[in-house]
């Protein structure tokens, strides 16, 4: 980023030698010194705008976030949502339980269909 910053130097160096000093050219001066003063602007613009996230994270969103898993770490649950919340844990638990007896019956069953389709198979061959 420094050697950018060197070529942008150099470059607008080269034309500020090529500006005319001469009286009767004053109008052309003019021109080209304002077209160096918006050039500059627009890679200052750039510059600044590439790193604005980065400012922008470093000065807001880091120092934010820090309070808020703070502020968070701070939460207690009263008793009864406690008590809510638990009771709907176990609902879950025995649902799973539920859900993980059926599955092992349909693979039960999936398994006799295979062993089935492969004893058919065997019989036809015969």
């Amino acid at each position: 980023e420094m050697q950018s910053g060197a070529d942008v130097e150099q470059m607008i160096n080269g034309w500020v030698a090529n500006v005319p000093e001469d009286l009767h050219e004053v109008d052309e001066a003019v021109d080209k010194v304002t077209g160096i003063i918006i050039a500059t602007f627009k890679h200052i613009r750039s510059q600044i705008a590439d790193q604005a996230g980065l400012f922008g994270e470093s000065f807001f969103k880091l120092p934010m976030m820090r309070r808020l898993e703070e502020d968070m770490c701070r939460i207690e649950l009263q008793d009864h949502h406690l008590e809510v919340y638990v009771k709907q844990q176990r609902e879950h638990e025995e649902d799973l339980a539920k859900v993980n007896d059926a599955l092992k019956d349909v693979k039960a069953c999936l398994e006799k269909l295979r062993t089935f389709q492969a004893n058919k198979g065997l019989r036809r061959r015969s």
